[in-house]
Parts: structure tokens; sequence; C-alpha cells
């Protein structure tokens, strides 16, 4: 398989991946957090937008993915009325807006740093609730996705941040998800 295939299956193995997530929260039990799925899909616009900026040759299709599926998850889970703000929201919210402000002041090769490290910070409320109530149920959303951001990781030739800095990262942390869900 050549390497612009392996990015185009990566995104689009993602975003059907979470866009199914997404659509089968109308009809299960699963629980996640809204705040977390709202700022990722927010962030996942930027990230998008600053590989493609940054001249992003295949790994763009990553963020294009996750894209489509948090905004469509965040969607469900707001209509679902599944809403909760604590201490660790309000966290995550000020780190977010932390990396953003910083994400503003650098160029978008820096900038996909900033959001990647945003996007971490904005999973915590997930993962804390992950910690406390694990959901084996989402194990498959977690490990797909992972797998997902390996092929991106793969199909790049080039060992950049505008490349492989945001594909390793979420590899990294949809592992860590799939191990805290199914532990």
């Amino acid at each position: 398989m050549k390497r612009k295939s392996l990015a185009t299956v990566g995104g689009v193995l993602a975003s059907l991946t979470i866009l199914g997530f997404g659509l089968s929260l109308f009809s299960s039990n699963v629980e996640q957090n809204v705040v977390t799925w709202i700022m990722w899909a927010i962030l996942d616009v930027l990230v998008l937008s600053s590989s493609l900026a940054a001249g992003s040759k295949g790994s763009w299709l990553l963020p294009a993915g996750y894209t489509a599926g948090a905004t469509l998850t965040a969607l469900v889970l707001v209509r679902k009325g599944v809403w909760a703000w604590g201490d660790v929201e309000s966290l995550c919210a000020i780190g977010v807006a932390v990396s953003v402000l910083i994400w503003r002041a650098v160029g978008p090769k820096w900038a996909i740093v900033a959001l990647t490290v945003a996007m971490t910070i904005a999973g915590i409320p997930e993962a804390y609730h992950e910690y406390v109530s694990p959901q084996p149920a989402s194990w498959w959303l977690w490990a797909i996705v992972a797998f997902s951001c390996a092929l991106t990781a793969l199909s790049t030739k080039e060992w950049t941040i505008k490349e492989r800095f945001f594909p390793i990262a979420s590899l990294i942390w949809n592992g860590m998800m799939t191990i805290l869900v199914l532990r």
C-alpha cells in the first residue's frame, strides 16, 4: 500500500469510527464527557487548519476525520442532555484557552504542538471519567482510532512536526484510553 493511501485510510477510518461511535450514543448507555467532546471538536478544526497551513502532505486527513466525528459526537451528547461541568472541566478549559492563545501567537508548525497539548488537556475530563467509572463498551472507539493514528504516522516520509507529531501523540492518547477502559 502506498504511503498516501495509508494516510487516506487512517483519516477515513478515524472519521467513520468516531462518527459511528457518536451515532451509537443515541441507543447506548456509554457515558462520555460532553465538555471533552465539545473542546475536541473545536480544537480539531484548529489542528486541521494548522496542518493545512503548515503544508502537511497527508497527515491532515486525520484531524479532518476527527473534526467530523468529534462534532457529531458532541452534538449527540448535547442532544441527549448529558452535561456536567466541575473543577476538572474548568481547569481543562483554562489549559485549552492558554494553548489556543499560544496557537494564535506562533506559526502553524508550532501551533500543531500547542493544539495537540490542548487536545490532551481537553481529554482529561474523559480520562478521569474512565478512570473512575470505566466504560469497556467504548474500547473499540479508542483502539480503532489508535490504529488509524498508526496508519497516518506511517504514511509520511518526513519525521517532522507537521507530519508526525499529531498522529503519534494521538496514537499514544488513544492507546492509553483503550487500556484505561479495558482495565
